[in-house]
């Protein structure tokens, strides 16, 4: 068994392998530590994506409306447990263990067009006979996609630019991150779409040659995650790729007219996207699509006044941020986070970007400033529509893209210098490896047990788990290992030799050019 320091060293000294391996593995831990339909919408989704290539027999058929559609019946229907923390998921169970060749027709799935294609095509490739295999199978092919976008992201970016990436994937994972990623939602690939876009277009601008054009791919590649899973993704992709042209356009001579090719690619493909999906008119008028929220049956609220509408909204929506980090309930928001994960999470993001704000230049502190009013002024402005206040209609999920573009622009400039000194960055990783530690071992214990039942030990009387010979707390244990491993090698400093480990040269050596480098 190797020794803690060589382990630690190894971590260390070899980020570029070990941080996205790691991350992949409490990605997986993430898949398996909540049951079939407890991300948001999942009853939705699932169907949706049983019928993501059109009318196929026995997967997906004409319903008893133009509305509707034939499933298979564990694929159809609500999920018991949903809104109901003290419900394990072994309500579930029956349910699921339907025949798969008995049909069944909803009206709840993406049958109109309301959310774009990409997401559910994709992962409709994995439809199998049991809906529960078929189901981890997504959400595993949905976290690696994302480690594997972020890696290439990471090892063809200049040296200089990587601590930008990781960092801020670090500081915007835990906890809603995490769990949407290694799910069947599609918010999970919006999380860090926008991101993607705005570091690969600015690293596109920055080089020269053949790690320029596999850059471009890379974005063009996030581009689609985004702008394939939700309408508000694809908006956020186009603030990020406008945002990356503008920063290297600010000087004259950092980009020639050509170069402006990969960013109309990138606004092209959100457009198509964007305009042919539903949501883009639910966005315009102001209400969100939540499928999962939405009841007919549910009286509407009375007309609120103009005066309460603003007042009270602007002094609530970085309630929506704070949920992003924990402060909302997980699942159907049903399911809490402890105090600590927020508050640790939260704390952590604040203290980051906030170190690096003296680093910024006035043309980086104007798109910060940009994102931050759109941070504020996107939930009022829905709120408004909606005639609703904090708490209805908008959600941190749907914010969380913006906040992880936030977090990579204000740590662009940074990533070179030593932003952070050692202590900070172990009270940095100590307090999000606890805090992803905690919110997955709670997100557990309301699947397995129920949260009307406490403890430690997640292996005590469960309730419902998988099929499988490995144990709620050996997933816990393995996951919550794992990303603190990953947050290890994503603030690894990067040596002082002639070339890093991967054999990357120094920032004064890279091949970029010369004016994109001065920034």
């Amino acid at each position: 068994m190797p020794r803690p320091k060589r382990l630690l060293f190894a971590v260390r000294r070899y980020p570029v392998v070990l941080a996205p391996l790691m991350l992949l593995i409490a990605l997986l831990a993430w898949s398996v530590a909540s049951p079939v339909g407890a991300s948001p919408d999942e009853d939705f989704h699932l169907a949706s994506i049983w019928c993501g290539q059109g009318e196929r027999e026995g997967l997906c058929q004409p319903g008893a409306s133009t509305d509707e559609r034939a499933v298979p019946a564990p694929v159809a229907g609500g999920i018991c447990y949903a809104l109901e923390s003290s419900l394990s998921a072994e309500c579930n169970e029956e349910h699921l263990d339907e025949p798969v060749d008995r049909l069944s027709s909803t009206p709840r799935g993406n049958f109109t067009g309301i959310y774009p294609a990409g997401f559910f095509w994709v992962n409709s490739f994995l439809v199998g006979d049991d809906v529960e295999r078929s189901v981890v199978a997504m959400r595993a092919l949905n976290a690696l996609l994302a480690v594997w976008v972020l890696t290439a992201l990471y090892a063809l970016l200049p040296a200089h630019r990587r601590g930008a990436v990781s960092l801020s994937v670090a500081i915007t994972m835990v906890p809603l991150g995490a769990f949407l990623v290694a799910s069947i939602n599609p918010s999970g690939w919006a999380v860090f779409a926008a991101l993607i876009v705005f570091a690969g277009l600015s690293g596109f601008f920055e080089t020269e040659g053949r790690r320029r054009y596999a850059l471009g791919a890379v974005t063009l590649v996030g581009a689609f995650m985004g702008t394939g899973s939700r309408a508000d993704s694809a908006a956020y992709v186009v603030v990020a790729a406008l945002a990356a042209t503008f920063l290297q356009w600010w000087r004259p001579g950092r980009v020639r007219w050509r170069d402006l090719v990969a960013p109309a690619l990138v606004l092209l493909m959100a457009a198509a996207f964007f305009f042919g999906s539903r949501q883009s008119g639910a966005l315009s008028s102001g209400n969100t699509i939540s499928a999962a929220m939405e009841d007919p049956t549910e009286e509407t609220p009375g007309k609120l006044g103009l005066g309460y509408l603003l007042w009270d909204n602007a002094m609530n929506i970085p309630s929506i941020w704070a949920g992003a980090f924990g402060a909302w309930d997980l699942g159907w928001f049903d399911t809490e986070m402890p105090a600590f994960v927020w508050v640790g999470s939260l704390l952590v993001f604040g203290s980051v970007v906030f170190a690096a704000l003296p680093r910024l230049t006035k043309s980086y502190g104007l798109v910060l400033v940009g994102i931050l009013a759109l941070l504020w002024l996107l939930p009022m402005i829905l709120l408004f529509r909606s005639n609703a206040i904090v708490g209805a209609s908008v959600q941190p999920r749907y914010m969380l893209p913006l906040i992880a573009l936030l977090a990579v622009v204000a740590l662009w400039r940074s990533s070179s210098a030593r932003l952070l000194a050692p202590v900070q960055t172990l009270l940095v990783v100590m307090t999000l490896a606890v805090a992803n530690s905690f919110a997955m071992h709670n997100n557990i214990r309301r699947y397995v047990t129920g949260d009307d039942v406490t403890g430690f030990n997640l292996d005590a009387m469960p309730e419902w788990w998988w099929d499988s010979p490995v144990s709620p707390m050996l997933v816990w244990v393995i996951g919550s290992a794992a990303f603190a491993a990953f947050l290890l090698a994503a603030t690894s400093r990067p040596g002082t030799s002639e070339r890093t480990a991967d054999g990357e040269v120094p920032r004064t050596q890279i091949p970029v050019r010369e004016s994109a480098a001065a920034g």
